[in-house]
């Protein structure tokens, strides 16, 4: 079945305004991937307070350890 469509980018899903417990329950995991998937490339895009400092401080020791190699 994975086969059937390969170069699909992008899938929506028209449902009506009614629909079953079983439905909405199919549906549901697909959506908690997607959040799940979202706030990782948020993560990546922000990084987080304790790990902006650790890349600070670790870039301001870089650099001191450069100059001082420096003649």
């Amino acid at each position: 079945m994975q086969n059937v469509l390969p170069n699909i980018k992008e899938l929506r899903l028209l449902i009506g305004n009614t629909t079953n417990r079983e439905t909405i329950e199919q549906i549901a995991p697909g959506y908690r991937r997607l959040e799940l998937i979202e706030d990782k490339i948020e993560a990546q895009k922000y990084p987080k307070r304790a790990e902006e400092k650790r890349m600070a401080s670790e870039t301001a020791a870089n650099i001191r350890s450069s100059i001082e190699l420096m003649d």
